[in-house]
């Protein structure tokens, strides 16, 4: 192996484990609105419903689940860095779905 190869357990990149650990959930959560409100709402008028009826939090909680599947994926494979990204992601939305839950 030379200097320059990274070892194979290193495979993948910590920034697309963060991209796909960051769009993850929002495919989830949109998922979520085309199966349960697409009838009822507009996309807009969902998100004021969900604000309004303090659903948001909760219903992005689950759609991180996502991140959880992805995570354990990544280890599967050997992808350490992309699971790192993943990992680091959704600490960040967790540290913010726990202070929009204290500030709401």
């Amino acid at each position: 192996m030379s200097e320059f190869q990274k070892p194979e357990i290193l495979r993948g990149s910590v920034w697309q484990g963060a991209l796909a650990g960051f769009f993850l959930p929002w495919v989830a959560f949109w998922c979520y609105y085309l199966v349960a409100f697409r009838e009822e709402f507009e996309f807009v008028d969902f998100m004021k419903m969900a604000v309004e009826v303090k659903l948001l939090n909760p219903a992005f909680s689950l759609c991180l689940l996502i991140n959880l599947a992805a995570f354990f994926l990544s280890l599967k494979t050997d992808k350490l860095l992309h699971a790192r990204g993943i990992l680091g992601i959704t600490l960040i939305y967790t540290i913010l779905l726990f202070a929009y839950k204290l500030l709401d």
